[in-house]
């Protein structure tokens, strides 16, 4: 999977996880996206299937939610 695949379905997938554990998406942090991207580890989610080749896939992650805005730095 590409990341400009993958990128979409992660943001989708970030919504539901903070709506499910009923966190506020103004106060997101990184250990937020930190502990979003353990649990898409635990489920051995297909969205982690992209390539990164300069970063770790959980930093990957964080800059796409912090470019959506749905965190902050």
């Amino acid at each position: 999977m590409k990341q400009k695949e993958a990128r979409p379905l992660v943001v989708a997938a970030w919504d539901e996880w903070m709506a499910r554990k009923g966190l506020d998406l103004d106060d997101a942090t990184g250990r937020d996206t930190l502990q979003f991207y353990y649990d898409l580890l635990d489920a051995k989610s297909p969205f982690l299937k992209f390539a990164s080749r300069t970063c770790e896939k959980w930093q990957v992650i964080h800059d796409w939610l912090v470019s959506e805005r749905r965190i902050g730095l």
